[in-house]
């Protein structure tokens, strides 16, 4: 019986100490996606920069609190369009969405593209979304405009959102586009380790204790959502492994007016690739409305 309870006091051991290890590994990599830089961009053979691609910008930077974050200016083709600001996703960077720039160019007068904390050319760690509303409102205030439209990706709908209901913000957006947005942070960070087979618990929910105790404080999305006085497209692939498509139809009942297009066969960020016809002509009906 003592060897026993022995063997057992050791696997209890153990399996803490790999629980430990693994959460350590869980809430490093979350706060420190790949950096996907003109590197990344050279390997894939797609543009580096707007001016790899032809395209006349500027290039400047965003001084926050704590990380200088790049911006890309690019002049857009359409002299009657909005300003419009693309936020990238968890894990992408300004030159994953210079990949889809074109489509967006061609509506804008004015297309801004940037890195977020953490990700691409930008500094700290990310915060993932938590606070990152007020780097886009800052980043809006410099802009100057009054029409801008944000065309947020995965974790940049969330910041999108949350920046849409700022005070003092809200003023300047005229609408927000959102592809495959989440309501809940760790209910996404859950079904991306699920989709990459990786284990979730407890790890994950020890991992969020270690964010708040680290100072990390994430707004609601849905009280967010529910304050967003503007109009608001959504766009979800019905299969999405990462961003589960019931958050999708959840913010589009709490968005005062929000148009939700459910992707049939969609996945995760590639609506245009599924349905390019359906893709532009609900966007230019969005954008006909603003």
């Amino acid at each position: 019986m003592p060897d026993l309870v022995g063997i057992a006091i050791l696997l209890s051991t153990a399996a803490l100490l790999l629980c430990g290890i693994l959460t350590v590994i869980l809430a490093r990599e979350a706060r420190r996606p790949p950096r996907h830089t003109a590197g990344y961009a050279v390997a894939r053979s797609i543009s580096v920069d707007p001016e790899d691609a032809g395209w006349a910008h500027e290039v400047w930077t965003l001084d926050r609190p704590g990380a200088d974050l790049p911006v890309w200016d690019i002049e857009g083709r359409a002299a009657d369009g909005p300003t419009m600001v693309m936020l990238h996703g968890w894990g992408m960077s300004r030159v994953d969405m210079l990949e889809r720039a074109g489509f967006w160019r061609d509506r804008s007068r004015r297309l801004v593209l940037l890195d977020a904390r953490g990700h691409g050319d930008a500094g700290g760690l990310s915060p993932l979304g938590a606070g990152e509303g007020e780097d886009v409102a800052d980043l809006l205030e410099r802009l100057g405009e009054n029409d801008v439209v944000l065309i947020g990706h995965s974790m940049g709908s969330t910041v999108a959102l949350e920046a849409a209901s700022l005070n003092g913000t809200a003023d300047r957006v005229a609408g927000l586009i959102l592809f495959g947005p989440y309501a809940d942070l760790p209910g996404s960070i859950r079904s991306r380790l699920r989709h990459q087979g990786y284990p979730s618990w407890p790890m994950l929910e020890l991992a969020m204790l270690w964010f708040r105790t680290t100072g990390l404080r994430f707004p609601s999305i849905p009280t967010a959502a529910s304050a967003v006085p503007c109009p608001v497209l959504i766009i979800h692939g019905e299969h999405d492994p990462i961003c589960s498509p019931a958050d999708a139809a959840r913010l589009a009942t709490l968005i005062p007016d929000a148009r939700l297009w459910s992707v049939e066969g969609g996945g995760h960020l590639d609506a245009r690739e599924i349905d390019e016809e359906r893709h532009d002509r609900e966007v230019d009906a969005f954008l006909s409305r603003l």
